[in-house]
């Protein structure tokens, strides 16, 4: 998976623009400018409920086009007191490919409050500091960091691997514990089952002890990847330092079975096929992100994007957009937009928003669910 999405020259993110309409798949901050304004009332009302602190920077994981980091910019510096404080933004971005395009969407904005644009290969490079307030922000990014398989069975833990089938390779007569998944185009890949009990496969399986309540048979993904970054944002945002994450992913509070898949324009596609083409991703497990930070830092939800975004205003800031749109037209694409964000059998109830803050209290509007079920017959 890492391979495949990542690779300097051949992976999926170095090559393309894959966002969008001409891409493989469409995200949140494209659909709708409401989603990265809001986002950014979260962060203002946080920053300043701990006491006005300066400087600020923020960060974002995986920031695609910019699409989001703009609209957050653009909200922010219309509240009093962000530009004098806002300092830097960070960029964790690898692609050469999205750089280029980052950097064409926020560089005149940024230059304009002398705001310093910076990016990194990885979260680790940016120190932990006591005197900035950190706003961290990761949208649709843990879902592409690679995962383990593993199989718990009663003779041990079996990780479930990529193989290549040779084109000498006899099709019959496989071993018994192999799973044959051949894919009929160019490439051939199976998925098959290692050894019982090998040093990797019983390290993930210890690495919460979730899994040990899982009956044989069951399967999980692991990404210990997912839990070395989710540390890494604990150290940033923690005691004694000051700051606010959003995590924004579909998942779910558990462990996940079975759900990497591929997308290829906007369809799931086969897992194999044309590696390097497809979008490649897997559920997170936002449990695990909870134990990877607990300890660092205070940990809140998840909530359901329906619920972050209607306790955050999405109705009301929809209203004041409508009233500044001119044609019928434009009114409906704009309606149809914030619905899709909303919409609880699609993304507003895939995506879920979890915060990690500095301090014990639990921030709005995740203390809120009695008035999100007092919303449920708006935007339907």
């Amino acid at each position: 998976m890492q391979f495949c999405l990542g690779h300097p020259t051949e992976g999926y993110y170095m090559k393309r623009d894959v966002f969008g309409q001409k891409g493989d798949f469409i995200t949140s901050p494209e659909i709708s400018q409401t989603f990265g304004e809001l986002i950014a009332v979260w962060f203002m009302h946080e920053w300043k409920s701990k006491g006005i602190s300066c400087p600020v920077r923020i960060i974002e994981l995986g920031p695609g086009r910019g699409t989001l980091l703009s609209d957050m910019l653009r909200t922010m510096l219309s509240i009093e007191g962000m530009a004098d404080c806002l300092a830097t933004i960070h960029m964790v971005e690898n692609s050469r490919v999205m750089r280029e395009m980052q950097k064409g969407v926020l560089q005149a904005s940024a230059a304009a409050q002398n705001v310093q644009l910076e990016w990194h290969h990885d979260l680790e490079e940016i120190d932990p500091d006591r005197n900035v307030y950190t706003m961290l922000v990761a949208h649709e990014f843990f879902d592409a960091m690679p995962i383990h398989m593993l199989e718990k069975s009663e003779d041990g833990i079996r990780e479930i691997m990529v193989d290549l089938i040779r084109p000498d390779q006899p099709k019959e007569g496989e071993a018994a514990d192999a799973e044959l998944t051949p894919h009929p185009g160019a490439f051939s890949f199976r998925f098959a089952k290692s050894p019982p009990n090998t040093p990797l496969a019983v390290l993930l399986s210890q690495s919460s002890a979730r899994y040990a309540a899982l009956p044989n048979g069951s399967r999980m993904e692991v990404s210990p990847q997912v839990s070395a970054v989710a540390q890494a944002v604990g150290k940033l945002i923690g005691e004694p330092n000051k700051g606010a994450a959003l995590i924004v992913d579909y998942g779910d509070d558990h462990v996940f079975d079975s759900s990497l898949r591929a997308f290829r324009n906007h369809k799931h596609v086969d897992l194999f096929e044309i590696p390097g083409e497809c979008d490649l991703t897997a559920n997170v497990d936002f449990a695990a992100i909870r134990e990877a930070v607990e300890g660092k830092a205070h940990v809140h939800g998840p909530l359901t994007q329906r619920d972050f975004l209607m306790c955050m205003g999405l109705t009301q800031r929809l209203d004041a957009l409508l009233k500044t749109t001119q044609t019928n037209e434009e009114k409906l694409t704009l309606a149809r937009a914030a619905q899709r964000l909303v919409n609880s059998t699609g993304m507003g109830g895939e995506y879920k928003f979890m915060a990690v803050t500095t301090g014990e209290e639990v921030p709005y509007p995740f203390v809120a669910r009695e008035r999100v079920e007092n919303k449920e017959g708006e935007m339907q």
